[in-house]
């Protein structure tokens, strides 16, 4: 059996199941803008809205956190905004931060819930996002036309500021030398701000890829299945929204549904929980006696109970007894364990090779 996989994710839920509910506590509350930090069980806890990649992500980062406790945690954030809006991002482990593999959708004005645990104990802290106003920053300047509008009046008023600061210092205590000084000051200020914002313009009218990391995630996935990706588009439609065109090259009768069935959902990264997966199926494959090179492709939908459904031959491998025998080894492993409480997904979908 090849423990190579990928998943679909379900759709997401809305509010934490009664279970989880009776598991976690609300603790801790934290009001800021930027870099957000709380106090946890699990050290202090810095929650950022990071963009230096490409579209926002929640990053999560906790002080003095060993490495062994922190690929055992569990972290999602759950974002309420004020029209009552939810929605739930699993977080996973990149070697010293937690990230989101969805993009935040603007604007980010929310109250986070960051819940943490190890199975089914864990402990949630309320966190305040709202969007800085200043030019230095960037999460409020997204859309790029309000962007230059304000970096338009901006510059004018800067001008104007240093214009009668130098005015006034010639006038009153004689630094003649003031005015064109100001005058340099605010050239290099506008300059500085102008340059970002045609930095960032500049990517968007060249059709350049907004977004690598993401790229590379959509390729990995739908290679997953044997398949080989041609050519990869991927462009920014507007703030917090990509699109992107793919040109598979395939062996399998595969349509645009199976595609977009598997890059619906993000990356599961419970890697714990797909080696108990595919241990306990695993103990119920008993591979028939065939040539080498035979596989087969099995789909199943996993519940957030553990319960399987939906299992089909997704692939035939051309050998009826062997397709019949991956097909049992998966209803048999039926209940699996509880889908891990940091997955924000209903369900989790498999599609998995036996050889």
């Amino acid at each position: 059996m090849d423990e190579r996989l990928w998943a679909d994710r379900g759709n997401r839920d809305d509010s934490r199941s009664d279970h989880d509910r009776t598991k976690s506590t609300t603790d801790g509350h934290a009001e800021a803008h930027g870099v957000q930090a709380v106090d946890t069980r699990f050290g202090r806890a810095t929650v950022e809205i990071d963009e230096a990649q490409g579209p926002a992500r929640f990053r999560v980062r906790f002080e003095g956190l060993a490495d062994e406790l922190a690929r055992r945690l569990s972290v999602s954030i759950a974002t309420v905004r004020p029209n009552g809006t939810r929605a739930v991002f699993s977080l996973a482990w990149h070697g010293d931060h937690f990230e989101s593999a969805d993009v935040i959708p603007e604007p980010h004005e929310f109250v986070v819930e960051l819940t943490g645990g190890v199975g089914a104990d864990s402990t949630t802290y309320g966190i305040r996002f709202e969007e800085p106003l200043d030019v230095g920053g960037h999460a409020a300047h997204r859309d790029h036309n309000l962007r230059a509008a304000f970096v338009h009046v901006a510059a004018d008023a800067a001008v104007s500021v240093l214009a009668i600061l130098g005015l006034v210092a010639a006038r009153y205590l004689g630094w003649v030398w003031m005015d064109p000084m100001m005058g340099i000051v605010g050239g290099v200020v506008i300059a500085l701000w102008a340059y970002a914002l045609v930095r960032d313009t500049g990517r968007i009218l060249l059709d350049m890829t907004p977004d690598t990391a993401l790229a590379t995630r959509i390729r990995r996935r739908v290679e997953a299945g044997g398949d080989r990706v041609a050519d990869l588009h991927l462009w920014r439609l507007g703030p917090g929204h990509l699109g992107a065109i793919l040109s598979i090259v395939t062996g399998q009768p595969r349509d645009s549904t199976f595609y977009r069935t598997a890059l619906e959902g993000g990356d599961f990264p419970y890697t714990i929980y797909i080696d108990r997966m595919t241990t306990l199926i695993g103990q119920h494959w008993l591979r028939p006696q065939v040539t080498g090179g035979t596989v087969a492709t099995v789909s199943f939908v996993i519940d957030r109970d553990g319960t399987i459904r939906d299992a089909k031959n997704e692939i035939s491998s051309g050998n009826g007894t062997f397709d019949r025998a991956a097909l049992r080894a998966v209803l048999e492993a039926s209940p699996l364990p509880p889908l891990p409480f940091g997955y924000s997904g209903t369900y989790l979908g498999v599609h998995l090779n036996f050889r």
